[in-house]
């Protein structure tokens, strides 16, 4: 007759074993993507497990999500700010180039893990959600201690696998752009949206009740990138936290006689291609800085081609030529509000004349001409 308590499972523990086991499963059917291509097996959880298993005791971690390249920024800087303490960075994004590969490298290089989630086709198509749930929320089991979660998209049902997992860690936000400083942001909604019943009904399943509001809820502490503008965060409930992005303060304004550089800040949205080769033909617009995201050119204008994104690169020219003048010309870029103090930087908001006065960008431009930034309308009609 078999005595449970000499098998090795009294060891290892039984929690442990099944996780093992979970594991083993799990990598049977590729979703951890052991020998992934296009990520470079930086979804392996081998690493995971080995912590896991070993090491669960050991200092508690924390973890960083992070979306797009701004984000990666303030994660650097949080980072920073607690030194010693172990770091995991999670990226996911559908899109991965240059500027998205030079960042996440930069992060890398200063946390104990970094995983990059390359989801081409995004999370909400069928085919792709229940799998990477399923592999988020074995992941998050996998993790040791966590001290505490950082995150900046609160309407990510994807994080929720690891916040449901983790009730008890403390919840720090920071800022995901302009969209912090709007009151109609979905940061401020109640429950993730995610459509149909079948992808709906496993959400549950992975998160359990975690919604919008209960991570809003649970925040303690916000880092807002954006000085003196009321952020959506600041109801009182938690403490705000000043956290600057981009050093300027070694720089100096020169007289600027060396020429007048003019740049469009682009955007990833394909419907502003037309819209946008109209304003830079209009103010005599020499070049383009794509938008991370971004994945169409313009004609009639020179593309920045840089690992940077527009404020860093903007910094080292400034640096390089003390005495040019630049002009930075954007729809609603939040880089405005962040390159507007810089010495030798004029900074203006395009605003074309065929926009509705109750189109969604109204509050953007309220925050610019709020900002001191200057709004240039414009006739975008043939």
């Amino acid at each position: 007759m078999f005595n449970l308590s000499e098998w090795s499972f009294r060891d290892m523990g039984l929690k442990k074993a099944c996780l093992t086991v979970l594991c083993l499963i799990v990598f049977c059917f590729g979703i951890f993507y052991t020998f992934d291509r296009v990520n470079q097996g930086e979804r392996n959880a081998v690493s995971l497990l080995k912590d896991k298993l070993f090491n669960e005791e050991g200092e508690p971690v924390n973890l960083i999500f992070c979306y797009t390249i701004l984000q990666m920024k303030v994660a650097e800087r949080i980072m920073a700010q607690h030194p010693g303490e172990r770091f995991y960075v999670v990226l996911m994004s559908e899109n991965r180039n240059e500027k998205y590969d030079y960042y996440f490298n930069q992060i890398k290089d200063k946390a104990e893990w970094a995983y990059f989630f390359h989801l081409p086709y995004g999370l909400n198509k069928s085919f792709n959600f229940i799998p990477t749930m399923a592999e988020l929320k074995v992941k998050a089991m996998l993790l040791p201690k966590v001290k505490r979660i950082y995150l900046a998209s609160l309407e990510k049902v994807s994080i929720a696998a690891f916040l449901s997992t983790y009730p008890d860690a403390e919840i720090k936000t920071f800022d995901d752009g302009t969209i912090n400083l709007i009151q109609s942001s979905s940061y401020l909604g109640d429950e993730f949206s995610v459509n149909g019943t079948i992808k709906r009904n496993f959400a549950r399943m992975m998160i359990g009740d975690w919604s919008i509001a209960k991570t809003r809820n649970a925040s303690d502490e916000h880092y807002t990138i954006f000085k003196g503008l009321k952020n959506i965060m600041d109801d009182g409930r938690r403490k705000m936290t000043y956290l600057p992005l981009f050093d300027a303060s070694e720089l100096k304004a020169g007289d600027e006689t060396g020429g007048t550089v003019r740049i469009l800040l682009g955007s990833p949205d394909k419907e502003m291609k037309e819209i946008s080769e109209k304003a830079a033909k209009n103010f005599n617009i020499q070049y383009v800085a794509p938008h991370p995201r971004q994945t169409y050119g313009l004609s009639g204008v020179t593309t920045l081609n840089s690992p940077y994104v527009i404020e860093d690169y903007i910094l080292r020219e400034i640096k390089k030529n003390p005495h040019t003048r630049y002009e930075i010309y954007t729809f609603f870029s939040g880089a405005a509000l962040t390159m507007k103090d810089f010495p030798n930087v004029h900074v203006y908001a395009l605003k074309p004349a065929s926009l509705p006065e109750d189109y969604w960008l109204k509050p953007v431009y309220a925050l610019f001409t709020q900002s001191g930034i200057p709004i240039l309308t414009f006739d975008d009609k043939d």
